[in-house]
């Protein structure tokens, strides 16, 4: 198969990552995300250009950033060590402003006396992150429209 490019490829490392995404109508599709090795899912969702090329469909795309309402992607189990903070942790289902939602757990360090969901939330980060069965879900606060703790 042969792509057609609009300018010459500028090579880079890039982590081939396969997600599902929400846009910002709530559509749930299968995409391929490259992602810089020393970057983040949440960085590259919330910081850079305008647009995001992506495998959608099987068909190479650019997307703009700001539909992407989540990016789900596999979770890598990680294993506590003796000297990490206390995480709180609280149930929850976010409702995004589409309809669609995400259910899973909010897990957050906070400083004394910050202790509550509404204080996660509102922290100055774009993004927060659902840990759902074996799935971290990346969400926009941007397209959220309701988080209920269960």
């Amino acid at each position: 198969m042969q792509m057609r490019r609009s300018q010459v490829l500028l090579r880079m490392p890039v982590d081939h990552v396969v997600a599902q995404m929400i846009s910002h109508d709530g559509e749930k599709s299968d995409v391929l995300l490259f992602i810089p090795p020393t970057e983040d899912i949440g960085r590259v969702l919330s910081q850079g250009a305008a647009f995001l090329p992506v495998v959608k469909a099987g068909a190479m795309c650019v997307l703009a950033r700001d539909t992407i309402a989540c990016i789900a992607i596999p979770e890598l189990p990680v294993i506590p060590r003796e000297d990490d903070l206390p995480v709180q942790t609280q149930a929850a289902i976010v409702t995004l402003r589409s309809g669609a939602t995400v259910e899973g757990e909010l897990r957050f360090t906070a400083p004394e006396g910050q202790q509550r969901t509404a204080d996660f939330l509102n922290d100055s980060d774009p993004i927060f992150v659902v840990h759902g069965t074996a799935t971290a879900f990346h969400v926009v606060k941007a397209h959220v429209a309701k988080v209920e703790e269960k």
